[in-house]
């Protein structure tokens, strides 16, 4: 299996994001337009004509190449046609490991995570809350305190909107967080 490794202007970014959006876990996350704003260095590991993807966000630290994980990127790992098949995830993140000395990233829920892996690895719970049912039958699995909890925040009077202008987070992000040194680039 040929395993390509791309540096960022070498990857089509048309073709990643239709990989993306095609791909069984298709988490913003991992579009080009969030990458670009929250990793402003990042490359690709690439199988095939972009069938299964695997987005490299690292730097530098004292001649030391690392991947790490974004401020507010909370999964990314292997995207694709493959990315359910223990030995591509596992063949993707050696691939990775022979451009990077060290990985500390989160893979995302659909990555499996071999058994060989389990001496090198730190394993937290991601829940993943499905939505394809009405609130009411949701609802019902709470927790007591997690109840109490939506109860008071309805004093509040939160709303939720649907929106899709990232121009809107970013300067969210900007405005809040600018002060601080949170978007890395590989080479600081």
């Amino acid at each position: 299996m040929e395993i390509r490794h791309l540096s960022y202007q070498d990857i089509d970014f048309q073709k990643w994001d239709a990989c993306i959006s095609n791909s069984s876990q298709s988490l913003i996350y991992a579009r080009s337009v969030c990458l670009n704003h929250l990793c402003t260095s990042w490359e690709a590991l690439v199988y095939n004509d972009y069938e299964t993807v695997m987005p490299l966000c690292g730097k530098i630290k004292w001649n030391i190449a690392y991947l790490f994980q974004p401020a507010f990127i909370a999964q990314l790992g292997v995207f694709g046609k493959q990315s359910t098949d223990p030995d591509m995830v596992k063949a993707f993140v050696d691939k990775a490991l022979m451009h990077y000395r060290y990985i500390q990233i989160p893979l995302n829920f659909d990555n499996p995570m071999p058994t060989a892996w389990a001496k090198n690895m730190v394993f937290r719970n991601n829940f993943v809350l499905p939505l394809h049912n009405d609130y009411e039958t949701i609802a019902k699995q709470f927790s007591n305190s997690h109840k109490r909890n939506i109860k008071r925040a309805g004093h509040f009077f939160l709303n939720y909107e649907k929106e899709n202008n990232f121009s809107t987070i970013i300067k969210m992000f900007s405005n809040l967080y600018s002060n601080r040194k949170l978007i890395y680039d590989k080479h600081d």
